[in-house]
């Protein structure tokens, strides 16, 4: 697998780019990658953070689309 390579400043968006939930990652590993996600469209949103594997977050299965921020 090619190194996965990020910023803070990305910003991924659920279901192939169509949202609602906007992520940003937080920190990667070579296994794992953490994601602080939240809804877009909430008047409050709550940010979550969670762990995702990073060989599923690069896969074509993953609905996490990185968008131009």
């Amino acid at each position: 697998m090619a190194k996965f390579e990020w910023s803070h400043e990305d910003r991924w968006m659920s279901n192939g780019g169509r949202g609602p939930m906007i992520a940003r990652v937080l920190s990667a590993t070579d296994k794992i990658v953490k994601l602080e996600r939240w809804n877009s469209k909430s008047k409050r949103p709550k940010p979550i953070q969670f762990p995702l594997s990073l060989r599923f977050f690069a896969s074509e299965r993953c609905g996490w689309k990185k968008v131009k921020h």
